[in-house]
């Protein structure tokens, strides 16, 4: 195998690792909008997101911010 190939081999592995993520992470966004749980609201530029009505994350990304909600809901829950 050659290098070019092994390091093609690695981006393509890391793709489908990321795309398994982000699917997860969406499907947790989605499973606590329907159950009421969260809510989202952008405030000067910033996105907050709350979960049953703690803020979790702030961010002026709202990418960012539910990225960080995410693993901070999971963190709380192992508590």
């Amino acid at each position: 195998m050659t290098e070019t190939t092994s390091l093609q081999l690695i981006r393509l592995r890391a793709a489908v690792h990321a795309n398994g993520q982000d699917a997860a992470l969406w499907r947790w966004f989605s499973d606590q909008m329907e159950e009421r749980r969260l809510s989202c609201e952008r405030v000067q530029g910033y996105w907050s997101i709350r979960i049953a009505g703690r803020e979790l994350a702030c961010d002026r990304s709202f990418d960012a911010a539910v990225r960080a909600a995410h693993v901070l809901s999971h963190a709380l829950r192992a508590l």
